[in-house]
């Protein structure tokens, strides 16, 4: 999935597709990987504002990975 969410990512500087990282972990005895990035506009491009349309990257590379 962070293959696909970093071929969809918009690019201006390339600052958001490099930053897009997993981190794999437990919780309650459970497996989770999350996926995900810690650039502040991030959120914005995924869903976009009231000024901006919506650019997604993560939610098309889960689709292509869960079918």
């Amino acid at each position: 999935m962070v293959r696909g969410a970093k071929r969809l990512a918009p690019v201006d500087t390339g600052r958001l597709r490099s930053s897009i990282a997993e981190e794999l972990g437990k919780e309650g005895g459970e497996l989770v990987e999350r996926i995900g990035t810690d650039v502040e506009y991030g959120l914005f491009q995924e869903v976009g504002t009231a000024n901006m349309p919506a650019h997604p990257y993560l939610r098309p590379a889960l689709a292509e990975v869960t079918g």
